[in-house]
């Protein structure tokens, strides 16, 4: 699922119009309607009941609407934090990222993060 697809689904389910959507995210309609239709078959449900009085999410696509802005606040936050960190004006001394510790990032833990607890030999402090 292309992160692009997410902004323009949360755009048209704030302003629930494909015509002003649209507009916002300067597209045409027809593009916006091929974007939503392609989000439709990604994820293998209709999330949209489209009407001559507007547009309307469906129970799934309020759950997906709800989603994928954590989703999009989430991409924000750490694209603003990365850009920090290189500039030199930010860092996160004392903390260890799964990306160092050699650990999968998973939900279940390894029977090696039971044994060593949530600090693991070898893992780097940035």
């Amino acid at each position: 699922m292309k992160i692009r697809l997410l902004r323009s689904f949360v755009v048209l389910a704030e302003v629930r119009n494909f015509r002003r959507a649209a507009a916002r995210l300067d597209l045409s309609q027809a593009a916006l309607s091929r974007q939503m239709a392609s989000l439709e078959r990604a994820v293998g449900v209709a999330l949209l009941e489209r009407s001559p009085r507007g547009t309307e999410l469906t129970p799934a696509g309020r759950q997906l609407c709800a989603d994928a802005m954590s989703i999009l606040a989430s991409l924000e936050r750490a694209t603003a934090g990365v850009r920090l960190i290189a500039s030199g004006k930010a860092g996160m001394p004392g903390q260890i990222s799964a990306c160092d510790s050699g650990y999968p990032s998973s939900p279940e833990p390894t029977a090696r993060h039971a044994r060593h607890g949530s600090r693991t030999a070898g893992a780097k402090r940035i």
